[in-house]
């Protein structure tokens, strides 16, 4: 993939010589092969602030009152004064470069997104536990869901100390409406008008109710500076330098192999307690590791293996742990035979032991998935929903769709042998070992399956080609996942299975039911929260049919940190600790 444009190359010397000193670590002894080493990047966290154990619910907007001003207060008209940072750098480890962190250029949804939101902010920010609390808002009121009347702090700057107001986030909203983006279009197309009133009061009216607007929305959409983003079009979206944000850090470097970001003395919540944030790309899980242990870099942002909590446990040394919301699964191409085939992915589905993965790769540290998409522990799952194993049922769907047992013992079907190549990412170890373990879970139904493993780009390329769901899908099978934020609201579940590409954006299979989208559309517009769940019950009732992918696990999270370098962490609840509270000391937690 062609390199990203890089924002100005300021102190590259101290950050050159901080990833030589990264890069030279030695490899850690290898991972017993009964646990590889190794997840992907999704999450971390922090002992004072244990996680729960339940997938949140979708919170809504008080009717009356709307959503108090985030506790405890933050300062009401200028900046807090600045203080000396507490802590002057942390160096932390990160599996992938991320784009120039522009809203248009993060990569993944761990660290990604959360290192894009160090410098970007939103209108509302989820809390440790996920409800949206004001943030560049003071507050946000609704008596419908439909009309949220909006005040903002008074002020806020950015980066470059022009102000922020009201006309920046109408600007913004109607930019990333005009100017389509995977995770913002969809959800900000509910809007119907924007009206501002000054410089620090807007109105937004939605087309229908719609209760997940405050986290869909409010809460996750950046807001960019409309003195810089003005008449940008989509083909020039991914050279906009993530120069001037209105974070609690302002990008200084970025490269390919590392990031460097300093502290906003400014920001109007307080400077950040640590001064200087270090990222260098480490590829290698054990390499990262290894620089953890000697000091190198301070926190790993991956999540850490199993058979490594107990040592990395040990001081100076500390690990957060807590339940992960981010998903693993098995992607299908529905427009690949066979498996535009019904049939052919039930059985492929119950011919996965989905436990014996958790049991074996995650060492039962995680939770076994659904095939409805929704977190078991939500308190919307539908509980008659449940993952299936049956090798014998799924050999008699494979031989009613007519495949038969060629005399290798491997099925044909329509004349063709049932061989098929799984995509992996390299950077995520773990899924690598599940697809390993599915190939003698699927040889012993008369499916033959290869592992390809790729770096993320790549496979990103292929299964969602500039993460745009209407460009063509290159592959057959891909192991796949979706990070935390998607649980928080279930209503999501919609995003990857709809087939209008405006509504889903990560339906990646290209998957198509009629009835899906009748009900997905109501689980959009439902307000009542008794009616949503039982329509989000149905939509994974059809999902469960149908299987447009495999939902595989959930892991547990363990995410490692020196305490003697920083302790500040804070667990943001399914996610981890790489996040903008761990960095906020008095804000959501």
């Amino acid at each position: 993939m062609t390199p990203q444009p890089r924002s100005a190359r300021v102190g590259a010397l101290a950050l050159a010589t901080m990833l030589l000193l990264a890069a030279c670590a030695p490899a850690a002894p290898s991972a017993p092969t009964a646990a590889p080493a190794a997840p992907k990047p999704t999450e971390a966290a922090k002992p004072a602030a244990p996680a729960a154990t339940t997938a949140p619910a979708a919170p809504t907007v008080p009717a009356a009152t709307g959503i108090p001003a985030a506790k405890p207060a933050a300062p009401a008209a200028t900046a807090a004064p600045a203080a000396k940072p507490s802590v002057r750098s942390l160096r932390i480890a990160i599996a992938t470069d991320e784009g120039t962190l522009n809203p248009y250029t993060y990569k993944t949804g761990y660290p990604g997104w959360n290192m894009l939101n160090l410098v970007w902010d939103s209108l509302m920010q989820l809390d440790a536990q996920n409800v949206p609390q004001p943030l560049l808002a003071a507050s946000v009121k609704t008596t419908d869901a439909m009309t949220y009347d909006i005040t903002m702090r008074p002020g806020i700057k950015w980066h470059d100390g022009k102000p922020l107001t009201s006309e920046d986030v109408k600007f913004t909203y109607e930019y990333f409406i005009k100017i389509t983006h995977s995770r913002f279009s969809s959800p900000l197309r509910a809007i119907d008008t924007i009206t501002t009133d000054g410089p620090e009061r807007l109105t937004i009216k939605l087309k229908a109710p719609n209760p997940s607007f405050p986290v869909r929305a409010l809460a996750d959409a950046p807001i960019i500076p409309r003195q810089e983003w003005d008449n940008v079009p989509l083909e020039r979206t991914k050279e906009i330098p993530a120069k001037i944000g209105s974070g609690p850090y302002k990008l200084i470097e970025a490269t390919d192999t590392a990031y460097r970001l300093e502290a906003n003395p400014d920001y109007f919540l307080g400077a950040p307690p640590v001064g200087e944030l270090l990222f260098p790309v480490i590829k290698d899980l054990n390499t990262a590791l290894q620089a953890l242990r000697t000091g190198e870099v301070q926190a790993v942002a991956r999540e850490l293996p199993p058979e490594q909590v107990q040592p990395f446990s040990q001081a100076p040394l500390k690990v957060s742990k807590g339940p992960g919301f981010a998903s693993t699964l098995l992607q299908f191409n529905l427009e690949r035979a066979p498996f535009d085939k019904t049939e052919v992915r039930q059985a492929i589905d119950l011919a996965i032991d989905k436990k014996k993965l958790v049991d074996t790769i995650l060492l039962g540290n995680g939770t076994v998935a659904t095939p409805g998409f929704v977190h078991p522990d939500s308190p919307n799952h539908d509980p008659s929903v449940q993952a299936r194993f049956d090798v014998a049922k799924a050999k008699q769907l494979l031989d009613q769709a007519g495949a038969v047992p060629g005399p290798d013992g491997i099925r044909v079907l329509n004349g063709k042998p049932m061989a098929f190549t799984v995509l992996a990412q390299s950077e995520q170890p773990l899924r690598i070992r599940a697809a390993e373990l599915i190939i003698g879970m699927l040889k012993e139904v008369g499916i033959q399956t290869t592992v390809k493993v790729l770096d993320n780009n790549a496979v990103i390329d292929l299964v969602w080609k500039d993460f745009d769901v209407t460009k063509p899908r290159d592959y057959e099978l891909a192991m796949f996942g979706w990070s935390a934020p998607v649980q928080v609201d279930p209503a999501r579940v919609v995003d990857f299975a709809h087939s209008d590409p405006t509504i889903g954006t990560g339906n990646i299979g290209a998957y198509k039911n009629p009835e899906a989208d009748k009900i997905g559309d109501q689980v959009r517009a439902a307000v009542d929260p008794a009616q949503r769940k039982q329509l989000i019950g149905q939509y994974e009732r059809i999902l469960a049919t149908d299987v447009p992918f495999v939902m595989l696990y959930f892991q547990d999270l363990a995410y490692a940190y020196r305490a003697d370098a920083y302790d500040g962490w804070l667990f943001q609840k399914g996610q981890g600790i790489i996040t903008k509270l761990s960095f906020l000391p008095g804000f959501g937690r």
